[in-house]
């Protein structure tokens, strides 16, 4: 029988962190596109464009595209098209600095597509919603060219700390408790984390606690002061306005509209 090399398996899994249907408008506008997952995006009519090597790009309607992660590009919408979206990650694969648009072959993914809009619409079955979703990413990623999908060997001291932020968001984390985490100096630590992540520890944690209280506000029933407590964030009136300039919308309104998804 031929050996299987279990750790190769495991480092290519896929993890879908959300999806969703959903009627762009002004909210749009101005929201930077941050995380660790990648983004599939697929729009019915035209409206939505990025901010990409200093130019607007706009997606163009019935095509499907990925971003790669952390391709921090600006939104805007001049338009109200339906959006597709699957967020998902690959925990040991990311993209390249050189490429973080990639827009799919013509016709990719449309037959899928059909099957998740009403599912999208009825959320009445999660599991079929679910399995659809990640084949649906998986074909997406197949698309790409070989060299687009680099390996992360992201030091074990970071991928340690962004692990512990992960698990934590709730706690009250600063700079020294993860320096002391990485077991590293304050500034040792600050520079290995830019350097790995292009970002500092603390724009990482709120970045993965706005992520967060967005999904809470998406897919559980809880008040928004719960998902701030949760989320590690204590001051009400600061959370609204910094998820506001993150998602273009108050939490309530996002709330709302996403609830309302493709129907909108």
């Amino acid at each position: 029988m031929k050996k299987i090399n279990i750790p190769v398996l495991t480092e290519v899994k896929l993890e879908l962190e959300s999806f969703g249907g959903i009627r762009l408008g002004s909210f749009w506008n101005h929201i930077i596109l941050s995380g660790d997952h990648w983004r599939f995006y697929y729009h019915d009519g035209p409206g939505a464009f990025v901010l990409l090597n200093g130019k607007w790009r706009e997606f163009l309607p019935n095509r499907a595209y990925l971003l790669a992660p952390c391709c921090n590009l600006e939104t805007k919408c001049a338009g109200h098209p339906v959006q597709i979206f699957l967020h998902f990650a690959t925990p040991w694969l990311c993209g390249t600095p050189e490429q973080l648009l990639y827009q799919l072959p013509e016709g990719f993914g449309q037959e899928r597509i059909g099957i998740l809009e009403p599912l999208l619409k009825n959320r009445n079955d999660l599991t079929s919603l679910w399995l659809q979703s990640l084949a649906l990413c998986s074909e997406a990623l197949c698309e790409l060219p070989p060299d687009a999908l680099t390996r992360r060997q992201m030091d074990s001291r970071v991928q340690a700390v962004r692990n512990y932020i992960n698990l934590n968001l709730s706690e009250d984390l600063d700079l020294t408790r993860m320096a002391r985490l990485a077991k590293l100096s304050e500034n040792a630590f600050l520079r290995l984390f830019r350097q790995e992540c292009a970002t500092t520890p603390y724009q990482y944690l709120l970045q993965q606690r706005y992520h967060y209280a967005a999904r809470l506000l998406r897919d559980a029933s809880l008040s928004i002061d719960e998902i701030c407590e949760m989320a590690g964030i204590h001051d009400r009136f600061h959370f609204s306005r910094c998820f506001k300039h993150q998602f273009g919308m108050a939490p309530a309104s996002y709330r709302r509209h996403c609830r309302r998804g493709i129907r909108a």
